[in-house]
């Protein structure tokens, strides 16, 4: 609002970029809902959203919806290896995982990404589980107390995609599958325990910690719980 009060250095139109909008708290939207219903002259807002059925309604009605279509995946595959140089059996891996997003298709090339943290979890927390290892479980759990809610809840989203890519491993089906190389390594000698036994349960155990995360529970214990519960589910 400050900011828009200002005029334009050149006289032209100001534009207002709003990034995600549909994970502002209620009193912020309802502040942007007065401002794009009675704008400032020569103001434009646009809104970069992810989710949009996530958006008051009082919003979505005065805006003009605009759908970025994802990029097919041979694009991005024939992008990676005319501009990034890499080999097509990896250029076409990459694509099918980055699911439309050219920025997703980068990231997985960086070195030492978040999802390969993730993955070390992941295959942490399945072998101690199998293994029974309670103790080290409950410094599992601590360790992901320590991120930040935010990333906690990614870690939980990508066990999520993890738990669906090995379930379906098992049909031996590759056009199924969309998982790196690492991933699909790992899963080789791990699919077979996550199977039509236990799928469901694992998938709602993962939920349910999501939503407990974004609920502000205490992370020590959700994860921990979470935990201890693997290793049921994995015996299923």
């Amino acid at each position: 609002m400050r900011k828009l009060s200002l005029k334009s250095s050149q006289g032209g139109y100001k534009v207002s970029v709003v990034w995600l909008p549909e994970r502002m708290n209620t009193a912020c939207a309802n502040k942007l809902l007065k401002l794009i219903e009675e704008p400032p002259q020569k103001t434009v807002f646009i809104l970069v959203c992810e989710a949009p059925d996530q958006l008051l309604e009082t919003i979505r009605s005065r805006v003009q919806r605009i759908d970025v279509k994802a990029l097919p995946a041979p694009t991005i595959a024939q992008a990676l290896t005319e501009r990034q140089g890499i080999d097509a059996e990896s250029a076409q891996r990459i694509s099918r995982l980055a699911a439309g997003s050219w920025l997703h298709a980068l990231q997985e090339l960086q070195v030492g990404t978040e999802n390969e943290l993730f993955l070390d979890l992941f295959i942490q927390l399945m072998r101690l589980a199998y293994q029974r290892k309670v103790r080290d479980l409950k410094k599992w759990s601590e360790t992901m107390a320590a991120f930040g809610r935010e990333k906690q809840r990614r870690f939980l989203a990508y066990f999520l995609r993890l738990a669906r890519e090995n379930f379906m491993f098992n049909f031996q089906q590759p056009e199924l599958c969309y998982m790196t190389l690492a991933e699909e390594q790992f899963a080789k000698n791990f699919a077979r325990f996550v199977n039509e036994h236990n799928i469901l349960s694992i998938t709602d155990l993962a939920n349910r910690a999501y939503r407990d995360i974004g609920q502000n529970a205490n992370a020590k214990i959700v994860f921990f719980d979470f935990a201890l519960q693997m290793i049921v589910l994995l015996k299923a």
